[in-house]
């Protein structure tokens, strides 16, 4: 529910997918909701927690919907979260919201576009716990994909730095 008592109004985007994959079924909730302040996202399972930029409009939160969450995952037998959706690597918190993910003793996995994805970030998601990124790429012509994200340039740094990555996870 947080998904659409806190979307932006004008265009509110609330996205559900569900997919079955041999024996595990896949759920993906994406929406352009208001987020979560910079140093609040290690709390966002804690019962009880409300996050600053909700109590903001004066609406009114309980702070339990993301604990029932986390304990439903454990009890449904949840072994992966794929963190996807926008652009994870331009949240601040990534890091610790990876560390949180794997506390939980889940396995995390990331999609980007690359913008962001470098050696230094790259070793950081692997030392806090991802098992897999997956880089996005929309069409192996850089003139296409470029236009398709919106980003010129996008599909030269993808490939340039996910060359690099590729060659430091070879070091892991």
């Amino acid at each position: 529910t947080n998904c659409i008592k806190y979307s932006k109004q004008e265009n509110a985007e609330i996205n559900i997918n569900v997919e079955t994959k041999k024996a595990r079924v896949i759920l993906e909730i994406k929406d352009n909701g208001i987020g979560i302040k910079k140093g609040e996202i290690t709390k966002v399972f804690d019962k009880g927690f409300t996050g600053s930029n909700g109590r903001k409009d004066g609406k009114k939160s309980t702070g339990i919907g993301l604990y029932l969450c986390k304990k439903l995952c454990g009890k449904l037998g949840t072994e992966q979260i794929c963190i996807s959706g926008g652009e994870p690597l331009i949240c601040n918190d990534i890091i610790e919201l990876v560390k949180l993910i794997t506390e939980m003793e889940l396995k995390v996995s990331l999609n980007t576009n690359g913008w962001f994805l470098d050696k230094e970030k790259f070793r950081d998601l692997m030392e806090a716990g991802v098992a897999c990124i997956n880089l996005s790429i929309d069409s192996p012509n850089p003139e296409k994909h470029n236009k398709l994200r919106g980003l010129d340039g996008l599909f030269e740094k993808a490939m340039t730095d996910g060359k690099a990555v590729v060659i430091e996870a070879e070091d892991c």
